[in-house]
């Protein structure tokens, strides 16, 4: 499985440095990451500088809004950048009369429209898809109402487990369709609150063993909020992610 980071856990440096925080990943051995093109660059330039520091872009994430206004700009821009599979970060069953089966409908159909230029669609999801629709988490509702060879799974396995779910078991019921998790450690509590990992709640033996086992394509290191320095905790977390023989 290889191993990537997702750019949003250092938006806030990109913003300020961008170059020199893309410099800052590479020098920690970083290869691999997850993110559409963004920060005043077009997708021509943001491939130009992803590719000048030597990253391979693996995955991006790509809001529903720019979904359901071009598909086919998605697909395009997916394709120019290398990957494969362009991921809906958030989304509300609540925001459909139908709830999760009615937005399931609506991936399916854009999903389609990705797959007429070669690129599958797929959802990444946080913590309020583990509340119950009709007796079912939503994410299971969601992922039974679409096709998998149109929509893949990304679990994020801080999300799963904040919200009260078992990643190892998420992986392993949806490894067919998993194109890749996001690698995240929580705690359950009140609030959600980003920690180095390692340092949570999530039972990382289970959930990597689940990963290997399932032939999961790559996991993306993402914080929503880092803790304390982003750079060193990044940093730190790889150390981990690496010592579980992540990206070996």
């Amino acid at each position: 499985m290889l191993l990537a980071v997702q750019l949003y856990t250092v938006r806030d440096l990109l913003q300020k440095n961008l170059k020199g925080t893309l410099k800052s990943l590479k020098a920690m051995g970083v290869d691999h990451i997850e993110g559409a093109s963004g920060y005043d660059l077009k997708p021509e330039e943001w491939k130009a500088l992803v590719g000048e520091i030597g990253f391979t872009v693996v995955g991006g994430h790509v809001g529903l809004e720019s979904l359901v206004r071009s598909p086919k700009a998605v697909a395009e821009e997916a394709k120019l950048l290398g990957y494969g599979c362009a991921i809906v970060p958030w989304a509300s069953g609540k925001n459909y009369p139908g709830g999760w089966k009615a937005f399931a409908e609506v991936l399916n159909l854009l999903s389609a429209q990705l797959q007429e230029v070669g690129i599958v669609g797929g959802y990444h999801n946080h913590a309020h898809e583990m509340e119950l629709e009709n007796g079912i988490p939503g994410l299971d509702v969601l992922y039974a109402n679409t096709d998998p060879a149109l929509v893949k799974a990304q679990i994020d396995v801080g999300w799963v487990n904040f919200g009260g779910g078992d990643p190892a078991a998420y992986v392993r019921k949806y490894g067919r369709r998993l194109n890749s998790i996001h690698l995240k450690d929580s705690v359950r509590g009140p609030e959600h609150i980003d920690v180095v990992a390692g340092t949570g709640q999530v039972d990382w033996d289970a959930v990597l063993s689940a990963c290997f086992d399932v032939g999961c394509g790559y996991g993306a290191l993402e914080m929503d909020n880092p803790p304390g320095n982003a750079l060193e905790s990044v940093s730190k977390s790889l150390d981990f992610y690496r010592s579980k023989g992540v990206g070996s």
